[in-house]
């Protein structure tokens, strides 16, 4: 399946004096419209292959199934150049900034900036959270393990099902599974784990025997509340265009990853 990567926004943020400390705040540039409209999932530059001009053409035909053709077409062709250029972006954006991050962290290089932490540094920095920074350096790791065995880019539920795996029984375990729920037709992050399991490797996914289960759902029930207020939704994207874009993306990755996993070929 295609992998749907989590694009961030990186719009420049004032970071607060608060939780710094001396020497004087250095900022770091504006990151390029380019970048930012990548990892924003807004627009796709030029340079990753998408047109500069739409390819929107009117139909010429008479007939209204030649017609429907045409414009079926040109979604078509539309969606494959997007798709193609989505997934060479989202392996840019890993395999450059996971490892830019974690030299970031494990040298503390934040604190040249003025940053007291490495969470501050990515939240008003990069207005990222902390557990998608550490899922950021971490997914490369994975990326890495599959370079040449993946036919796309893994996306962010099928990297935490092989992270485990590698970690505890290194690349060529990491690509076994890979291979192996390949093989079966179904790459997704359940089907992973289920690959991992029948290859003997369940125990470096398993939760800890002597600790429960920790019930997610209570978290996300007040979700639901907020989906329904399309009313404060709308006024959101009218208030503060960046942060709906940013919640749009973040959305549709989790629904397509839901979907997958709820997929009826994916329960056989």
């Amino acid at each position: 399946m295609k992998g749907a990567g989590k694009r961030t926004s990186f719009a420049a943020l004032n970071v607060g004096q608060a939780d710094r400390a001396a020497p004087e705040p250095v900022h770091a540039p504006a990151a390029p419209a380019a970048v930012e409209h990548v990892v924003s999932g807004t627009v796709v530059p030029p340079s990753t292959g998408i047109p500069k001009e739409p390819e929107f053409t009117p139909s010429t035909a008479q007939d209204p199934a030649e017609q429907f053709v045409h414009y079926e077409g040109l979604i078509s062709r539309a969606r494959v150049k997007v798709e193609r250029a989505l997934t060479e972006a989202e392996r840019y954006w890993r395999l450059t900034a996971g490892p830019a991050l974690k030299e970031i962290r494990d040298n503390g290089l934040y604190k040249t900036a003025g940053f007291s932490s490495f969470e501050r540094y990515v939240a008003d920095r990069w207005d990222m959270s902390r557990p998608r920074a550490y899922q950021l350096i971490d997914s490369v790791r994975a990326m890495k393990w599959l370079e040449g065995v993946a036919g796309e880019v893994p996306n962010e539920r099928q990297l935490r099902a092989i992270l485990p795996v590698g970690d505890a029984h290194g690349e060529a375990a990491a690509q076994q599974v890979w291979k192996l729920a390949e093989e079966r037709g179904r790459t997704s992050g359940s089907a992973l784990e289920r690959a991992a399991a029948d290859l003997g490797y369940h125990a470096a996914i398993e939760a800890p025997a002597d600790k429960q289960p920790v019930p997610v759902w209570a978290r996300y029930e007040p979700v639901f509340g907020a989906l329904e207020d399309l009313r404060g939704l709308r006024l959101v994207a009218l208030e503060a265009p960046d942060k709906a874009r940013q919640l749009a993306a973040r959305f549709r990755q989790a629904a397509a990853e839901l979907e997958a996993d709820l997929s009826p070929a994916d329960e056989q």
